[in-house]
């Protein structure tokens, strides 16, 4: 039996065999490579001070969630680490650990472009 070919949300996007997606619209970058930027970014953000930490990491914890679950729907994504960059900003000035998260951040939102 031959290989059976049907389009799938567009017409680059073509399920092949067993249902392997193939997207040639966009190169595939490892959704992995994201996740690991990610923990790291907040890992590093439990060194912020004690106003906005928490509220960085639950937004990354919340776009981690969102590549695992949706990974096609990078605006959400995008959203989130956006918002924990708004946050960020409010002491980048004072505090050099907010620097380095929000260029973590900025890495993120990079990649989401080179995905899906």
């Amino acid at each position: 039996m031959g290989d059976k070919f049907k389009t799938v949300g567009g017409p680059m996007t073509i399920v092949k065999g067993h249902g392997k997606i193939i997207n040639n619209n966009y190169p595939q970058v490892p959704i992995d490579d994201l996740l690991k930027l990610l923990k790291q970014a907040r890992e590093k953000a439990q060194h912020l001070p004690e106003p906005v930490r928490d509220k960085v990491r639950q937004e990354i914890k919340e776009a981690q969630l969102q590549v695992k679950e949706t990974p096609q729907e990078k605006e959400k994504i995008a959203v989130k680490l956006n918002n924990a960059k708004d946050t960020l900003k409010a002491i980048a000035e004072t505090a050099p650990q907010a620097v380095s998260v929000g260029k973590l951040l900025g890495n993120a939102l990079i990649w989401l472009n080179k995905i899906l």
